[in-house]
């Protein structure tokens, strides 16, 4: 909350978004911002979609930043990813509210659950505007 209000109006983006709930806060406690949020799950995006639009936040369903619409291409001041970091190997470690209710994809960070985080931080710079953030 405290990068975004340092910024006029910033343009935030929430990636792996799930039900909306970073995007929620963030509409909430910066106001002007310009937000997008994002996640590869439809129901996710579903949910999302229902929680963020009295909020005026775009949704979008995709892989990571591939999702996001081209126009905001070097424009993110604050790009918030909350994604998968559980290892592959762990994933039947979880308790049974996680496994049974939460898609795989939502959980899976890949071999040392790191994938979807170094995706997300190599795709980045391209995306963030001179001075933006990727928190993670």
């Amino acid at each position: 909350v405290a990068a975004a209000r340092a910024v006029d109006h910033p343009v935030v983006v929430d990636l792996c978004c799930g039900s909306g709930a970073i995007a929620a806060v963030l509409a909430d406690e910066v106001p002007g911002a310009i937000l997008h949020a994002a996640d590869v799950d439809p129901v996710a995006v579903a949910c999302a979609a229902e929680n963020l639009a009295p909020r005026g936040v775009d949704v979008h369903r995709g892989d990571l930043l591939d999702a996001l619409p081209d126009d905001l291409r070097g424009r993110i001041d604050v790009l918030v990813a909350n994604v998968p970091y559980v290892p592959r190997a762990a994933l039947d470690l979880l308790p049974p509210e996680a496994r049974l209710h939460e898609p795989e994809v939502t959980r899976d960070g890949g071999a040392d659950g790191l994938d979807v985080l170094r995706r997300a931080a190599l795709g980045s710079g391209s995306w963030l505007a001179p001075g933006g953030l990727l928190l993670v």
